[in-house]
């Protein structure tokens, strides 16, 4: 069985959708553990409306982030495995069915990652400039006019997904949800990690138990995912692309501003480089900062790892740990 752990935050309509694609699941093997992370919106109504349709628990608790809601919701979990699964997110009716083909197959030590696609479910204003959105645009002439106008509106409903979901889908659909481009993952064995974000992640609990839950010093927006999926990797885990299993992610307005999400994602990063202190920690600092791409840094790191000279990698390894050091001095000083 699965365990779907859900951490939710004033999303409710999103919720809807994504609890709406559950009914459809050709597998039912699996539960699902909500976690309300201090919603002040009609999550609670959303949720009451599939306890009698879904096998779910609802867990509230006061504002305390998302490594905290995802480690009280896997506090509940009965399942042999664990699907994070972001409140946004929704599943292709054989989701449940092809992930668990992967994960009883072959080495039990492994990380499953959906293939993960964009949707627009529901405009409002704040949504991301999406880089898709002017070709979705292109011929819906009442949709495009209604964005112009700044207007809320839904363009899918539960009812329309679970009558048809493929075409609801369908037109709904923005393209993929990569940051960066994944026909090289197969040669990324030093960063596999870096593509496994807990907005939809499959993972063996007893591989979790192994290596710990999330890591609650993070606060704010983003890393804690990387930092679990760092471990997992530290772990000998074997990293999977499973691309039969479609999960569709909503775009919506963010909670905080941009520049809010950019101090506490350095500060998150600069944590993640200090607690780990590893050459893959460094790179991935230098990846996010936008002076390495993927195929680089996991190029460099199989060079530097091959080097059987520990005064050359411990070289290399200060000077990183300088460089971390001078620009997080220069980010403070600019931000005071």
């Amino acid at each position: 069985m699965i365990s779907v752990i859900i951490p939710t935050f004033n999303k409710a309509s999103h919720l809807d959708l994504t609890l709406a694609s559950f009914t459809l699941q050709t597998d039912q093997a699996y539960e699902i553990v909500i976690v309300d992370d201090g919603s002040t919106d009609h999550t609670r109504e959303v949720v009451k409306k599939y306890q009698l349709l879904l096998p779910l628990t609802y867990l509230y608790q006061e504002n305390q982030g998302r490594a905290k809601a995802r480690n009280t919701g896997l506090a509940q979990a009965t399942g042999e495995f664990v699907l994070f699964n972001d409140d946004d997110v929704i599943l292709a009716p054989d989701f449940l069915a092809e992930l668990l083909k992967t994960l009883t197959s072959g080495n039990p030590n492994k990380v499953v990652i959906p293939w993960r696609r964009a949707v627009l479910s529901i405009w409002e204003p704040g949504c991301p400039d999406y880089r898709e959105l002017f070709y979705f645009l292109h011929g819906k002439t009442e949709i495009a006019n209604k964005v112009k106008k700044g207007e809320r509106f839904q363009l899918t409903s539960t009812q329309a997904l679970q009558a048809s979901f493929e075409t609801e889908i369908k037109n709904i659909l923005m393209g993929d949800a990569w940051f960066d481009p994944i026909d090289h993952f197969d040669q990324l064995n030093r960063f596999c990690w870096v593509y496994a974000i807990t907005a939809a992640l499959a993972v063996p609990f007893q591989s979790l138990q192994t290596v710990g839950l999330f890591d609650e010093h993070y606060t704010g927006w983003g890393v804690e995912d990387n930092d679990l999926c760092y471990r997992l990797f530290q772990n000998g885990a074997d990293f999977i692309l499973e691309k039969q299993a479609v999960a569709y992610q909503q775009i919506h307005p963010m909670s905080s501003t941009r520049e809010d999400r950019k101090r506490e994602y350095a500060a998150n990063l600069e944590y993640f480089c200090r607690k780990y202190n590893t050459l893959e920690a460094f790179l991935f600092w230098r990846l996010i900062k936008g002076k390495l791409n993927l195929l680089a840094a996991n190029h460099f790191a199989n060079k530097i790892r091959a080097i059987d000279d520990p005064a050359v990698t411990n070289v290399i390894m200060n000077t990183y740990r300088e460089l971390l050091t001078v620009t997080m001095k220069q980010n403070y000083q600019q931000a005071a």
